[in-house]
């Protein structure tokens, strides 16, 4: 498994206006391909469980997906809290029950733990940060890919901005 650390150009530049791609790495090289198959295969039982099913391909993506979410919140800390969409935020619950690996990847990618806060969690960040819609805008403004169908989204100047949350305020960022 390949060793990850932000490089110079990630440290010296403003976090929150710099384009990512100078620092995004492939969410797949974040963790061995032994935890990757481990925790989408995770994702699928924890789905039948809720009477869902989930295609192995659709598991994998929304693991690649949660770990790059978990990537943005490392990358741009001063700019969140950031939204996931379900899928990202189910896939982000199935890392965190494997706590070793959970703790070593933050560590490695965050410099610290990332923790994960419910919006229904008394004193948590709900109504603070980014929303949802935002949270892609953000993404995208800074060249961070995504997968539209996980994040349910074509893109977020779209209408399933307007779907998802009933119409996004202008976001305060500097895109």
């Amino acid at each position: 498994m390949q060793q990850i650390t932000m490089n110079e150009t990630c440290a010296m530049t403003d976090m929150a206006m710099r384009p990512a791609t100078a620092c995004w790495q492939n969410p797949l090289e974040l963790v061995s391909s032994h935890l990757f198959q481990t925790l989408a295969a995770s994702l699928q039982r924890e789905e039948e469980k809720r009477g869902r099913a989930l295609s192995a391909e659709f598991a994998a993506r929304s693991i690649e997906a949660g770990l790059g979410f978990l990537q943005l919140i490392a990358l741009f800390p001063e700019a969140g809290p950031f939204r996931p969409a379900p899928r990202v935020d189910d896939a982000w619950h199935v890392f965190l029950l494997y706590t070793r690996e959970y703790m070593e990847f933050c560590e490695r990618v965050a410099g610290k733990y990332i923790h994960h806060v419910p919006a229904d969690f008394p004193g948590s960040s709900d109504g603070e940060g980014l929303s949802l819609c935002e949270t892609v805008k953000f993404m995208e403004a800074r060249g961070i890919p995504f997968d539209p169908e996980i994040w349910g989204a074509e893109n977020a100047s779209g209408n399933w901005c307007l779907a998802w949350c009933g119409g996004c305020a202008p976001s305060t960022l500097n895109a």
